[in-house]
């Protein structure tokens, strides 16, 4: 794959926001927010970042907080 390849991702999730992903196309790099509302529809936010090194993480510290209660544990 070259460095100019479209490519994205989205994953889903059962809490807020339930849609998120990342879609890049050439040098833009865009962040994806969305919700589903029925079968057939989804809203969706796009939003462009201007540099990749700004966009935020996707797992809003989710993945950390699972972490930390596994490591607390008995």
């Amino acid at each position: 794959m070259s460095e100019l390849d479209d490519r994205g991702v989205l994953f889903f999730d059962d809490k807020e926001p339930k849609i998120q992903g990342y879609l890049i196309i050439g040098k833009d790099h865009y962040q994806i927010i969305g919700q589903k509302i029925s079968d057939i529809r989804t809203n969706l936010k796009i939003n462009k970042v201007s540099e990749p090194e700004q966009q935020g993480d996707m797992f809003d510290g989710r993945s950390s907080d699972a972490g930390e209660r596994k490591f607390n544990t008995p």
